[in-house]
């Protein structure tokens, strides 16, 4: 789970910004999970978190 360590790691809403802490493919990654609802930023801990369903 490093991505998702490393999301976890990123303290900014910013596309751009965040981009700066991931590798071209985990952006692409990034991108393709925040468009589909499953990562959110979370404004009171200040990070991104991985919706879980299931």
């Amino acid at each position: 789970m490093e991505t998702r360590n490393r999301l976890a790691q990123i303290h900014t809403s910013d596309d751009a910004e965040a981009q700066k802490y991931l590798s071209k493919q985990e952006h692409e990654l990034f991108v393709k999970l925040r468009k589909s609802g499953s990562i959110y930023f979370d404004n009171e801990s200040k990070h991104w978190k991985l919706e879980v369903v299931g």
